[in-house]
């Protein structure tokens, strides 16, 4: 058995299958297809918050980082879970914010550093829970008129899994998944995503 950890931008922060208006999450795909294919059970520690930049979800005094904390050490001391992952869907506001190629990298390396540090923390565990990291697709959307028409944060993503492998997994672009009117995806690609993100889990590779 094991559980995933998840920070995931959504706007039903504390809702397990709801992502905005389209009623379903990527969590609900992660979950059934690792359990499918592995045959064990999953426990999804969620950490979200709707159109937040990185600094809103990074360790320390944010809701996100302390509420999916709080799931994580319940899961280990009462269901004596251990993490078998991290998963960061995320990238659309800090596009629109500018933040840079390179701060975006470095803010992956710091996040996946402070989960996997966490993981060892709770679970009494030796290794580097890896982070699995999608490439947003949606800077076309009307939601980011007035600015570029190209993003650096897939760009970004693409830097550190490149650069730290197997502690970093680049997982999927998302220009294959149905997207609604704006940056979020429709219930069958929120489902999609989040399956597709559960099998790189479950086997490795896409």
């Amino acid at each position: 058995s094991g559980f995933v950890v998840s920070p995931h931008a959504s706007a039903f922060p504390f809702s397990g299958a709801v992502e905005f208006n389209s009623r379903e999450s990527p969590r609900a795909g992660i979950a059934g297809m690792y359990c499918q294919r592995t045959g064990s059970r999953a426990f999804m520690a969620v950490g979200a918050a709707g159109g937040a930049v990185y600094t809103s979800i990074k360790k320390g005094a944010t809701q996100p980082w302390l509420h999916m904390s709080a799931m994580v050490e319940a899961a280990s001391a009462r269901l004596g879970e251990k993490c078998v992952a991290s998963v960061l869907i995320h990238g659309e506001s800090d596009h629109g914010a500018g933040t840079t190629r390179a701060t975006y990298k470095a803010n992956i390396f710091e996040l996946q550093t402070d989960l996997a540090a966490k993981c060892r923390d709770v679970g009494a565990i030796n290794y580097d829970t890896p982070m699995y990291v999608d490439q947003f697709s949606s800077w076309t959307s009307s939601y980011f008129a007035g600015t570029n028409t190209t993003s650096v944060i897939p760009l970004a993503v693409y830097d550190a899994a490149r650069e730290r492998p197997g502690r970093v997994v680049l997982a999927q672009p998302h220009y294959w998944a149905a997207h609604g009117a704006d940056v979020h995806f429709t219930n069958a690609g929120s489902r999609s995503v989040g399956a597709k993100i559960g099998q790189v889990i479950a086997h490795g590779s896409s």
